[in-house]
Order: structure tokens, then C-alpha cells, then sequence
């Protein structure tokens, strides 16, 4: 069995995926485009040790691992209708 470096997250039936980076710059890998389709992720969070946040394509958002433990950290996401 192949492990991942995904954590999937299920809210309000869609599904969310949280991957970890240590590179400075995460770019999108063929592995995100495989874990967006067959697990049939809403959006992929992608979470890094730099200091900005961004989209790196339309399903997938850069996140700084710092972000998480700030007010900020839900507008990186949006989940289920909020």
C-alpha cells in the first residue's frame, strides 16, 4: 500500500485535502492533480513554512504552516456553504 502525504478532511459531505511541503516555494506536483481526482477533493491546502499565502492553481491554495495557529486561518478555506 502506497502512503500518501495527504490528510483528508470531510465537511458537510465534501471532501478537503491537506498536504505539507518543506520547500520555499510549493509548486503544483502530478501527485496533487492525482489526489484532487481520485479522492475527489473540493480544494487541496497546501501547507509550507513561508510567510504568504496563495493560490497556486484553481483547487489549490498555499498556506504557511504559521497561519494555523491565527484568527486567519479559516480564509484560506472555504467549506461546505459558509
Amino acid at each position: 500500500m502506497t502512503k500518501l502525504p495527504y490528510a483528508e478532511i470531510l465537511c458537510q459531505s465534501q471532501r478537503y485535502g491537506v498536504e505539507f511541503k518543506r520547500v520555499d516555494a510549493p509548486s503544483v506536483t502530478p501527485s496533487m492533480k492525482i489526489a484532487l481526482e481520485d479522492l475527489e477533493l473540493e480544494q487541496l491546502a497546501v501547507l509550507y513554512p513561508g510567510h504568504k499565502a496563495y493560490r497556486l492553481a484553481e483547487q489549490i491554495n498555499v498556506i504557511p504552516l504559521a497561519t494555523l495557529a491565527t484568527d486567519e486561518a479559516g480564509q484560506h478555506f472555504t467549506l461546505g456553504n459558509r
